[in-house]
């Protein structure tokens, strides 16, 4: 663990120069591709757990195994995203289709329950995971997109997440009725639910700008939680691990936009943050989570959680890019 903190904070460069007159999906990619991040896509463990050969992650073999019969989470397919990335990194084919496994099996299953709403509106923690999901389908299908890999399989992946944004914005929006309950505990859910909704609406356009407009009111609300000391609370306090995660979805949603204020607003964001990852790392690279409201939570697979250094370090190479370029060499430390 330490290692691994000591190479996601001593090695988070950015090639600003290169970088600022990008467009915006190729600051994205550039980000979700970093070379920075070699040590985790060089890595299969770090990507995700074994897959079954239909492609089931994590508690959804367990679901598979018992005949449908107990709970699943579509959230712990979103994994087949990192091998996605893993494998256009590596230029390795085979975790490419990997990675199209995982996440297909959503989409499979739609097609064998017969009614594709059903899956994700009968997942469990049904709104959170289904954003978490779309959310990772959406950056694979970003990274093909722009590397013009599997483009008949993004197109029919369409009806499927413009559903699922559907799903997630109606359950997101501030005066709803329908406003998930679970969302207002935790920052990194407004920034989570704006990057996947934001996704849907660069991959495929949409009337109206629906989406896009209900993507910057959630990041407006979500920045507006960052308390003086610059924490984006979850459960009331600050958490190191979903600190870095907040900062990585918030990095890529505006990667996906053109907003100068946007833009300042998240280089603030992560100056504000900036001192609380510093104070918590000790020179040998471990971290004092001792006061993080969610370190003694479970996973779904009832094991404790793990910090997860492959998104909080792409949350501070997204810092380094958003900021000045003063600030942003204070990143790596």
């Amino acid at each position: 663990m330490a290692s691994h903190l000591m190479y996601l904070i001593g090695l988070t460069t950015i090639a600003l120069s290169s970088l600022v007159q990008s467009a915006p999906l190729d600051k994205y990619v550039s980000v979700v591709l970093h070379g920075d991040l070699s040590l985790f896509y060089g890595d299969e463990s770090s990507l995700s757990s074994p897959p079954s050969t239909t492609g089931a992650i994590g508690i959804n073999i367990e679901h598979e195994m018992n005949n449908d019969s107990t709970i699943y989470y579509i959230e712990q397919q979103r994994y087949g995203a990192d091998w996605i990335a893993a494998g256009i990194f590596e230029n390795d084919s085979t975790k490419i289709d990997k990675g199209l496994n995982i996440l297909t099996w959503v989409f499979d299953k739609e097609e064998q329950d017969g009614d594709g709403s059903s899956v994700y509106r009968n997942s469990g923690d049904a709104v959170h995971s289904t954003s978490l999901f779309l959310e990772a389908a959406t950056r694979a299908a970003l990274l093909l997109s722009h590397s013009g890999l599997h483009s008949d399989v993004i197109t029919s992946w369409e009806p499927h997440l413009q559903a699922m944004a559907s799903f997630v914005s109606e359950h997101s929006a501030i005066d709803a009725y329908a406003r998930d309950s679970n969302l207002e505990p935790f920052a990194h859910r407004y920034f989570l639910r704006a990057a996947s909704l934001q996704g849907v609406s660069v991959l495929f356009g949409e009337e109206a700008g629906s989406l896009s407009a209900a993507a910057s009111s959630l990041v407006e609300e979500g920045l507006s939680l960052q308390t003086e000391d610059g924490v984006l609370p979850e459960r009331g306090g600050f958490d190191f691990n979903y600190q870095g995660i907040g900062l990585a979805y918030l990095g890529r949603y505006q990667q996906m936009i053109e907003s100068v204020d946007t833009s300042a607003a998240s280089s603030s964001a992560c100056t504000a943050s900036q001192s609380l990852f510093v104070d918590r790392v000790d020179s040998l690279g471990n971290v004092d989570t001792s006061d993080s409201t969610r370190i003694n939570e479970q996973a779904r697979s009832g094991r404790p959680k793990r910090l997860d250094y492959k998104t909080i370090a792409q949350g501070f190479i997204s810092c380094s890019l958003e900021s000045n370029n003063e600030a942003s060499t204070s990143w790596h430390y």
